[in-house]
């Protein structure tokens, strides 16, 4: 983003001292995001001198508190081997595994104070939707039964820890999948925590919020050139 928004200055000026025209383009290879392309436009130019690497992206990954992948190391066959604080409490469901469903359960927990330089959001795969899961996220003193359909692959959390944060300086919250086996394979969801300043400059309105993004990815990186 830095380089897409200074390039000329920063490549074209301080590294090929204004004697080349070039562009930097980033090809994710097995994914539906849009490619990254800076630089000048050399379509029409003639003598393009063309480097190509095969490389990983780490794209948003840092951002990433929580990327939700037990149940793809371990499948159909996941057993929570974390305490869930819905165990052995009479009053709350059980979340224990069933024939039919997995729940897997994370807990972590969030500072006032970080509310006013971070974003939090709830990021899941656009197949989601096509899913039958189930979700809740709640304080540990405030627990509940309360579970709602899965189906946004952009949740933001910021409103309901502001809420509950309201007179306290931290809490831990704890999140809960019921996740359907048959749609184990193809559960795809993380907690990021973004930079205010990053999601002010249009992160959401380029649609770059997408789950893959958070994922470190196989790419084409490319360097074109030619001389002015």
């Amino acid at each position: 983003m830095k380089i897409n928004s200074y390039y000329d200055e920063l490549i074209n000026q301080n590294l090929f001292k204004s004697s080349i025209k070039s562009s930097i383009s980033i090809y994710p290879i097995d994914s539906d995001i849009e490619a990254i392309v800076c630089g000048d436009d050399l379509k029409e130019e003639n003598n393009v001198i063309s480097v190509e690497r095969y490389v990983k992206c780490d794209f948003f990954k840092k951002f990433v508190i929580y990327d939700f992948n037990d149940l793809k190391l371990k499948g159909r066959d996941y057993e929570r081997d974390v305490y869930c604080n819905h165990d052995n409490v009479g009053e709350l469901e059980s979340h224990s595994n069933t024939q039919k469903s997995i729940w897997l359960c994370k807990s972590f927990r969030i500072y006032k104070n970080t509310l006013e330089n971070y974003d939090y959001y709830l990021i899941s795969s656009d197949k989601i939707k096509d899913f039958n899961c189930y979700w809740t996220i709640e304080s540990l003193n405030e627990a509940n039964n309360k579970t709602k359909k899965l189906q946004e692959n952009l949740i933001y959390l910021n409103t309901f820890f502001q809420e509950d944060l309201e007179s306290e300086y931290d809490n831990i919250y704890s999140i809960h999948f019921k996740i359907p086996k048959t749609n184990v394979d193809d559960f795809n969801s993380c907690l990021v925590a973004i930079p205010k300043n990053l999601t002010d400059s249009g992160l959401i309105d380029d649609n770059k919020l997408k789950y893959d993004y958070f994922q470190i990815q196989d790419v084409k990186f490319e360097l074109r050139t030619c001389y002015v």
